[in-house]
């Protein structure tokens, strides 16, 4: 069973123990490697964009994803577990959010191409 994923150069790791404390099937293994596989292609087509509206739509379908994976994780889904800072163009403050991290009380920028007014 492979349990990693490369894109573009860069690779997800799973977590083995994880994925035994969590008795994940084989076919869920696979499910969330695509989902990482998804993830990445869409981080490096965030990187190469500018326009603030396809930018949001790529931030939609990036918290999709983290729904997905908290799903084939067997977690609950709960959004203030999105490292949403962490996306390509994101100018939403970095340390601070992860100093808050995972309460949920997140900053966010007004001027940020994919979180801001």
């Amino acid at each position: 069973m492979k349990y990693s994923v490369t894109y573009n150069g860069n690779t997800v790791n799973l977590n083995k123990d994880l994925i035994k404390e969590q008795n994940l099937s084989d076919d869920r293994v696979k499910r969330i490697l695509t989902l990482h596989y998804q993830k990445m292609q869409i981080f490096e087509a965030m990187k190469k964009i500018d326009d603030a509206d396809d930018l949001k739509k790529y931030d939609m379908y990036l918290n999709e994803i983290e729904f997905e994976l908290q799903y084939e994780w067997g977690f609950d889904c709960n959004q203030k577990f999105f490292k949403f800072w962490e996306r390509p163009k994101c100018t939403c403050p970095k340390m601070d959010n992860d100093d808050r991290y995972p309460t949920g009380y997140y900053i966010t920028n007004s001027d940020c191409p994919l979180h801001g007014i």
